[in-house]
């Protein structure tokens, strides 16, 4: 856990390091027989981080898990204390942030290598994640040090 203070990371690799500690928790909570709950979403969690770059719905991820898409839509929810599409688009949106440093990807190429299809949609998203559009994002990006 100290090497996440003494390391400079952006708040996407932020975000991801501390959302794999929260999975990482989980799952030893799980094995220790602390129920199917936080185990199905620890599963979820995985299954999401896996496609989350593909045409991803709560349905696939409840039956990758073998449970209804309520149960995971509500357990979701409860555990993660954020829903399943936020947590979806914010690693979404995580990716598109890094994927803007590269001045060789269009805005359209961005969107469809993180899983959203729509272009519009993206933007919608991003703006309202980040506060900013993706192409205010690209040309204010923050310095590196």
């Amino acid at each position: 856990m100290g090497e996440l203070f003494r390391e400079r990371l952006t708040a996407g690799e932020l975000r991801r390091r501390v959302l794999d500690c929260y999975a990482a928790a989980m799952e030893q909570a799980a094995s220790a027989g602390a129920g199917s709950g936080p185990a199905s979403i620890q599963n979820a969690v995985a299954y999401i981080r896996a496609h989350y770059r593909e045409n991803l719905s709560l349905s696939q991820a409840a039956q990758s898990c073998g449970i209804s898409e309520v149960y995971l839509s509500k357990r979701f929810k409860s555990e993660m204390n954020v829903s399943f599409v936020s947590y979806v688009n914010n690693l979404r949106i995580d990716d598109a942030r890094e994927l803007l440093r590269d001045p060789a990807l269009s805005l359209r190429e961005i969107a469809d290598r993180t899983g959203f299809h729509n272009y519009n949609y993206f933007i919608k998203v991003f703006k309202d994640v980040t506060g900013v559009t993706p192409m205010y994002f690209r040309t204010h990006l923050p310095e590196e040090k």
